[in-house]
């Protein structure tokens, strides 16, 4: 019995619904369905007899869509794309971001994307009973980007009601891009358990959204979706399309790229002050990985990391806030040996997401750009978007642990 999986769960539920705006006007019976949903997907994929081997096959296919983004790579950078030669971020995991980002534009062209999103919205909002537009937003993150999936509701943007823009905001930082994901399949992290978060990510941030900024009027809604790409905006042909997501992919790599180089640096310059410091003290270990594995501790052992493992685990939760998921599950990958499987998955799930401070950043930005009459009322609620994206990721590591347990006792683990 995974009793500090329980008992994360019901202190996330504590802590949002003690920072609820409005706790009377929380609808309990949306609250259980969608926690309902949130848990049930982990039982679907790491569970259900047969999971399994379906997730191995899903692993043989993202395997082989790696190798078609290496023939790109080897092509332009030659021996350094060879891994014989030598792990090389830059060449080895990066340039898939570009290759990914193409594919998902030539099926937004094709429409297949439209397709699959509005599918698995309307299977959101069935089970939920949020709205249209929420439900839409909530299916787009598992997708696409935090700053692009409200741009599927763009018409209708200026119109939603507090509530709603808010759960828009943490559904964005509670999810994580399939642009990228599968370059952390890349890094070696377990493809099963990034599908599985991303997934939970849909009514992960519905849950949190709903319970932190609860509807406390009637929630605007509609019928039926206009396009929310004009003539103008939308690519004329495949050609274009897979122009315009190479394009962004590279925005998006490069993006990446100066982050860490920015954070590892940042990171190394406060080590070495906190390591004069310690000196000074007379504690020369004193560092900001160190800091960070006492504060995320308690929160390491309720998302289900065994407790000998939490100091070792905080500094992974703590990067993943102040800098980003990527440098996290990087540096992860490289002690991922020194934990055990439940740490791992614990860990892995809790880090898949875009919650951090630089997330926030981006999401002011690129929302407060197409909605600017909004800006004001975004970056307000920024702040506990981001405490809702985090609750949520944090929700997830400890029902997937239920779940596996769960598996377990009934032998399909």
């Amino acid at each position: 019995m995974p009793i500090a999986n329980i008992l994360g769960v019901l202190i996330i539920l504590g802590i949002a619904y003690a920072m609820s705006e409005s706790r009377k006007s929380i609808n309990v019976k949306s609250a259980g369905r969608t926690l309902g949903l949130q848990f049930a997907i982990a039982l679907l994929i790491l569970a259900v007899p047969g999971s399994p081997a379906v997730m191995d096959k899903v692993s043989s296919g993202v395997t082989k869509v790696i190798e078609f983004a290496n023939e790109g790579t080897s092509f332009v950078f030659g021996p350094l794309a060879d891994p014989s030669n030598g792990f090389i971020l830059f060449t080895q995991v990066f340039p898939i971001i570009i290759f990914i980002a193409t594919v998902f534009a030539i099926l937004f062209h094709l429409r297949i994307m439209d397709l699959i999103i509005k599918t698995l919205g309307g299977a959101v909002r069935f089970v939920t009973g949020a709205s249209r537009l929420e439900s839409t937003v909530s299916a787009a993150s598992i997708f696409i980007g935090m700053v692009e999936a409200p741009l599927a509701i763009l018409p209708y943007l200026k119109k939603m009601t507090r509530s709603q823009l808010f759960t828009v905001m943490s559904c964005g930082l509670a999810s994580i891009a399939g642009t990228v994901l599968i370059a952390y399949t890349a890094l070696g992290v377990r493809l099963d358990l990034l599908l599985t978060a991303s997934f939970m990510a849909a009514p992960g941030g519905l849950l949190m959204g709903k319970l932190l900024v609860p509807e406390t009027g009637d929630p605007y809604d509609i019928t039926s979706f206009k396009d929310a790409q004009s003539d103008d905006d939308r690519a004329s042909n495949v050609i274009e399309a897979a122009t315009k997501g190479a394009l962004t992919g590279l925005n998006i790599m490069m993006s990446v790229i100066a982050l860490i180089i920015a954070f590892v640096a940042v990171i190394a310059l406060i080590n070495a002050i906190f390591g004069g410091v310690g000196k000074l003290i007379g504690f020369p270990g004193l560092s900001l990985e160190l800091l960070f594995g006492y504060l995320f501790a308690p929160i390491a052992w309720l998302i289900g990391v065994p407790a000998d493992e939490v100091l070792r685990a905080g500094p992974f939760l703590g990067q993943k806030l102040v800098a980003n998921e990527f440098l996290a599950y990087l540096n992860f990958t490289k002690d991922m040996d020194q934990f055990s499987q439940q740490g791992q998955i614990a860990i892995t799930v809790a880090l898949c997401g875009f919650a951090n401070f630089v997330g926030v950043g981006m999401l002011i930005a690129g929302l407060g750009a197409v909605v600017p009459e909004r800006q004001k009322e975004i970056s307000g609620l920024a702040m506990k978007s981001l405490l809702a994206g985090t609750l949520s990721n944090f929700m997830s590591a400890a029902l997937v642990g239920i779940a596996i347990a769960f598996a377990g006792f009934i032998g399909t683990a």
